[in-house]
């Protein structure tokens, strides 16, 4: 988070001062924390022509990302078989017929809101289940699906007790969904061959992806540290909701947009949803990681550009495949940090300078941007207040 700081203060500022000329000073403070459900507002937006950036970039200049599927007659299974050619392409074997058949299950009656495929790969005998659900982020998502699918094959010859990854396979699907989504690759597999790929278009769609990135991962965060901190007994149930803000305040530099009363917990939805899997802090691991995979790849494959990292597309690279099962083959029969050896070797840590370098463009842009409209970086605690919380026992925890 500290390294991720001086490009999420500019992205912070540049938000905040666009909130700030729409909605004015009763809404938000110019050098203050950005409220909470304006805040939602802006993430939810960010692929659609509300966007706040819609009118310096539309979205209309992009790709027509779920139409160019549909264009080219699209369905759910032709998604994920997409995604087995991107494997296939880096040399990997191909997977049993049954994984793409009867393995793969469409249940009709699941496809609800944003279903999510169901994977068993604990052993070697691997399936999946997902739905009919059929848009441009499930085919990206569909290419993270996979790696793990793959990931899976490469450690039949472990034991059971060695199957477990170390949640590695999210951070490969994470670096597989960065090159799938270029727009070069896209124009590689036929999807874009009517679309002149500017730098406008180039730089709008990472900008866009920059914003999506970098405004979940510090709530991925802080997520995880709600918890952490629970279990670890720094902090009381009664306590919770206020400990919960403190920590947005801090790392995100957003408050809730009102006092907040007593006997509430204010967690977005995903928070519960995802609790017993731990899937928050799993989400901000391995997409911090999957940008170290990728840049590594691509300089395997040598498609590396120092300037043009969010260009680079390894599709096709036997040289990556071969690093990927290296890695993927010992499961986690050695420790992490060994695991990662065998592909980052020079940095076996989790580390935030790939990501940076992936959206230095980006961060030039803001900086100019701010300096321009002399915006001032960071924000001042927030002055709302969050109230005692009455927990079951009866106990009650003043506000200090």
């Amino acid at each position: 988070m500290n390294e991720t700081q001086p490009l999420y203060l500019q992205l912070h500022a540049f938000i905040r001062n666009q909130l700030y000329k729409k909605y004015g000073l009763k809404i938000i403070k110019a050098n203050g924390v950005i409220p909470d459900h304006l805040f939602r507002q802006v993430v939810a937006q960010i692929w659609t022509n509300a966007s706040i950036i819609e009118e310096m970039f539309p979205l209309a200049k992009l790709p027509p990302y779920n139409n160019i599927l549909k264009n080219n007659n699209y369905d759910a299974l032709e998604l994920f078989k997409t995604a087995n050619k991107f494997y296939k392409s880096l040399g990997f074997d191909s997977l049993p017929e049954t994984y793409l058949g009867s393995d793969i299950r469409m249940n009709k009656e699941t496809d609800e809101g944003d279903c999510k495929p169901t994977i068993y790969d604990f052993t070697k005998n691997v399936c999946m289940y997902f739905c009919h659900k059929m848009d441009f982020r499930t085919f990206l998502q569909a290419h993270g699906y996979m790696g793990q699918m793959y990931y899976a094959q490469e450690k039949t010859n472990l034991p059971a007790y060695f199957f477990e990854a170390h949640d590695l396979e999210l951070s490969v699907g994470e670096a597989v969904i960065l090159s799938a989504s270029t727009l070069g690759h896209l124009k590689t597999i036929g999807l874009l061959n009517n679309f002149d790929i500017t730098e406008e278009v180039e730089f709008n769609r990472l900008l866009r992806m920059g914003f999506h990135t970098l405004l979940n991962i510090p709530q991925h965060f802080v997520h995880a540290k709600v918890m952490a901190d629970f279990f670890a007994g720094k902090v009381e149930l009664g306590l919770l909701n206020k400990h919960y803000w403190k920590l947005m305040d801090q790392y995100v530099g957003v408050g809730p947009p009102l006092n907040r009363v007593s006997n509430t917990y204010d967690f977005p939805v995903k928070f519960y949803t995802e609790l017993n899997e731990n899937r928050q802090a799993r989400k901000f691991n391995s997409e911090v990681l999957g940008y170290q995979f990728y840049k590594k790849l691509c300089q395997i494959s040598g498609k590396y550009s120092e300037d043009e990292l969010h260009k680079c597309d390894f599709f096709g690279s036997k040289d990556v495949g071969d690093a990927l099962k290296k890695m993927m083959k010992l499961g986690s029969s050695k420790r992490k940090n060994e695991v990662l050896k065998t592909l980052i070797n020079e940095n076996p840590t989790i580390s935030s300078d790939s990501l940076l370098e992936y959206y230095k463009p980006m961060m030039v842009w803001l900086s100019e941007k701010n300096t321009e409209e002399n915006v001032q970086l960071g924000w001042t605690r927030s002055n709302k207040k969050v109230n005692r919380v009455i927990i079951d026992s009866g106990e009650e925890y003043e506000d200090d």
